[in-house]
């Protein structure tokens, strides 16, 4: 069972989110289904090939063909980490590696905010 959050009772304040900001997150919300919606429509779709394109670059980037299962390999990996972070080595965290030197140059400010 999928809850819809167009027939969800608005309230006037979720946690830190006031009205208009909930209400905005539910149209973008709105939006984005209606996006993905159309990968269901057979024939071409930007969409689709943008997925695509990044399945290929993602698999490129970790080794992997593109046959393969990519949550599979995920998890392998993240077992993986978590194995070697349990046995007290260092695991490189994710974002911009040490040897960049103005990482606020790879930074954007594009994102939800909440006041």
């Amino acid at each position: 069972m999928c809850i819809r959050a167009d027939k969800l009772p608005c309230p006037p304040r979720i946690g830190l989110l006031p009205q208009d900001i909930f209400t905005r997150l539910l149209d973008a919300a709105r939006a984005l289904r209606d996006l993905y919606r159309t990968l269901q429509i057979p024939g071409a779709n930007r969409l689709r090939d943008a997925h695509a394109a990044l399945d290929s670059v993602v698999c490129s980037a970790n080794d992997m063909k593109e046959s393969e299962d990519t949550l599979s390999v995920h998890l392998h990996l993240d077992l993986e980490l978590a194995s070697t972070e349990a046995n007290g080595k260092k695991v490189t965290p994710p974002g911009p590696r040490a040897s960049i030197s103005k990482p606020e140059e790879y930074a954007t400010a594009e994102c939800i905010q909440i006041p």
